[in-house]
């Protein structure tokens, strides 16, 4: 399976993980991850959620949170 099969299947992946090394040091996690992906990534610390929802799809985003809620991710 790839990135193609399933679009913004792996821009979940990512922001889930974004989060957790986000708590530690958001700017160094934002700049690896952007030279990673071969574009910017911005890190939204003034929102509760401190990761951009960037692939995520407008429908799927209280699905995301909802989850992440469940699993302690988030306050």
């Amino acid at each position: 399976m790839t990135q193609h099969d399933l679009p913004g299947t792996v821009g979940l992946l990512v922001h889930a993980r974004v989060y957790e090394a986000a708590r530690v040091n958001p700017p160094d996690v934002a700049a690896q991850l952007s030279e990673q992906l071969g574009r910017p990534l911005l890190l939204e610390r003034e929102d509760p959620q401190p990761w951009a929802w960037g692939d995520v799809p407008p429908c799927m985003r209280k699905s995301v949170s909802r989850g992440l809620r469940k699993r302690g991710a988030t306050s």
